[in-house]
């Protein structure tokens, strides 16, 4: 039976295993760091993400000079894949959120402690994260000069036009720079083009980090497990108990009334079948009928 001081509730179950509190506080950082891989799979598993040449791209800006005037070529990929990919790696980038990558480079820190070798891993790749995630950037900046004097107006560096891009085009309408003086949307969205990049190859590391550790970590399961992505674009069948009520009937807050019923097999087939609704079909005698 399990001292009071010894249970701990967790995400996953109601109580833990009983153990030392040392054991408790082991598995705890096992949960978080776990909690972590399962996000950097579902990071990972997005195309953009597992596509190394567009990747590779980011860091790579081509000048040209025609006719006295200079040219930069940046490339830019598809906005809805970047859009998904950012979308699905902030939690990594929230300090309160339980995947912060503070949090699991300190849970995974915690975890091998014990050996030299491979807490100086994990503390040179904390470091790379800290570099990227809070520096203030350094892959280029931007100037805006006022056309008619030549002067300065304003620079941004890259991280700033990275953050411009998630805080006022992808997450919030009222942050951000607006207004004529503020950069276009074509450098906010290729700083952040950058800056995704450089997290998403941290990511793939540290991933492989957790993956090479895993035999001293001893992870749940449920870590490598857990489904993270969606084969969607195609109807999908699963089964289950189907429930009607009469129009106007409003939805249950816990257990079905008696006016719901459930659906059996004399219902018609199309209501249960991959199509919404039956299409009306013409008969030999010119009568409409219906599929089922």
């Amino acid at each position: 039976m399990c001292a009071p001081g010894n249970q701990r509730a967790t995400s996953r179950g109601p109580w833990r295993h009983c153990g030392s509190l040392r054991s408790v506080e082991a598995d705890e950082h096992r949960e978080r760091l776990a909690a972590f891989v399962v996000r950097a799979r579902r990071v990972l598993a997005s195309p953009l993400a597992q596509d190394d040449e567009q990747l590779a791209r980011a860091a790579q800006i081509k000048l040209d000079v025609r006719d006295g005037s200079g040219f930069v070529l940046e490339w830019l990929p598809d906005e809805s894949a970047l859009e998904s990919l950012a979308a699905r790696l902030r939690p990594l980038l929230l300090q309160r959120d339980p995947v912060y990558y503070g949090k699991a480079f300190a849970s995974l820190g915690y975890l091998v402690r014990q050996s030299a070798g491979a807490a100086a891993e994990v503390k040179a790749h904390r470091k790379r994260w800290d570099n990227v995630v809070e520096g203030p950037g350094t892959r280029f900046y931007v100037q805006q000069i006022a056309a008619d004097s030549g002067r300065l107006r304003r620079s941004w560096r890259d991280r700033e036009l990275a953050d411009a891009w998630f805080y006022g085009d992808l997450i919030h309408a009222d942050e951000g720079p607006a207004g004529a003086e503020a950069p276009s949307l074509e450098s906010r969205f290729h700083a952040a083009f950058a800056f995704i990049a450089d997290v998403v190859a941290l990511l793939w590391r540290a991933l492989g980090l957790v993956y090479m550790l895993r035999a001293s970590l001893a992870l749940p399961d449920w870590a490598w497990t857990t489904p993270v992505g969606v084969d969607g674009g195609q109807w999908r069948e699963r089964p289950g108990q189907i429930f009607m009520a009469p129009e106007g009937t409003p939805l249950p807050d816990g257990e079905l009334g008696d006016e719901w019923r459930q659906v059996g097999p004399e219902w018609p087939g199309f209501l249960l079948g991959p199509q919404p609704f039956a299409q009306p079909q013409a008969s030999d005698s010119g009568a409409g009928s219906t599929e089922s």
